[in-house]
């Protein structure tokens, strides 16, 4: 049996899971959104990270199809509201992903915020 894919199939760039890390000046508060195959898999992670400190944030599942069929949701944004009241966005597609990742890193600076491949950090 073959457990090929296919000519010319790629693997989604998607991320299942990340790990946000707080680079700036001071505490921030971030919105994860994820997002499944329909909109009621929509899925907002709010979480407040201190100056220096990072959060892990696990992989999101829903069902769709039937009672045993769980998909996995997958980062599409996120949002970083600091205290001085400026917001940042990043958004898919986010640059180095070039196919699923676990456990991938948003770093968060003063006035951007980074996609970082943890395989090259």
């Amino acid at each position: 049996m073959s457990t090929n894919v296919g000519y010319g199939a790629r693997a989604p760039a998607v991320i299942y899971s990340c790990l946000i890390q707080n680079k700036s000046d001071a505490e921030v508060s971030v919105q994860i959104e994820f997002i499944g195959i329909a909109d009621h898999h929509h899925e907002i992670v709010d979480i407040e990270i201190a100056q220096g400190e990072e959060q892990l944030i696990d992989e999101k599942e829903f069902e769709h199809g039937g009672p045993h069929t769980k998909y996995r949701k997958v980062v599409d944004l996120v949002r970083v509201k600091k205290y001085d009241g400026t917001t940042l966005e990043l958004k898919n597609p986010f640059h180095g992903v070039n196919s699923p990742k676990k456990n991938w890193i948003f770093e968060i600076n003063n006035d951007s915020i980074k996609s970082v491949n943890p395989e090259k950090k």
